[in-house]
């Protein structure tokens, strides 16, 4: 079995460009969609067009911590597609807790080791 060895920079490299490529072929398909869109809007273009899984309850929840961009206007919570692409990108950047490339490069050290 050949070993590959690589580093925990260029592995997170490889998994970035692959989830954005991923992405990029849902982002393309979109049809023309009025960018303001209430809850339920959010919702659907979030798991259906970004492939992003959440429930409706957690993006409340990130209005209320104001965690996600929006607007309120009295009870009424609006988003924009086009800020919500953008927070969807920005969380794909952010470092991840669990870290897959660096255990991956971890497993392969224990596995050399122990050789």
């Amino acid at each position: 079995m050949a070993k590959i060895k690589t580093t925990e920079g260029v592995l997170r490299t490889i998994v970035k460009e692959t989830l954005l490529e991923a992405i990029g072929s849902r982002l393309d398909k979109q049809v023309d969609l009025p960018d303001k869109c209430d809850l339920d809007g959010a919702f659907k273009y979030l798991t259906n067009d970004l492939g992003f899984t959440v429930r409706k309850s957690v993006i409340y929840k990130l209005t209320a911590k104001k965690e996600i961009p929006h607007q309120r206007f009295g009870n009424r919570l609006v988003f924009s597609r086009k800020n919500l692409k953008t927070w969807f990108e920005n969380q794909l950047e952010k470092k991840p807790q669990f870290n897959a490339s660096l255990e991956l490069s971890k497993s392969a050290q224990r596995k050399l080791k122990n050789k």
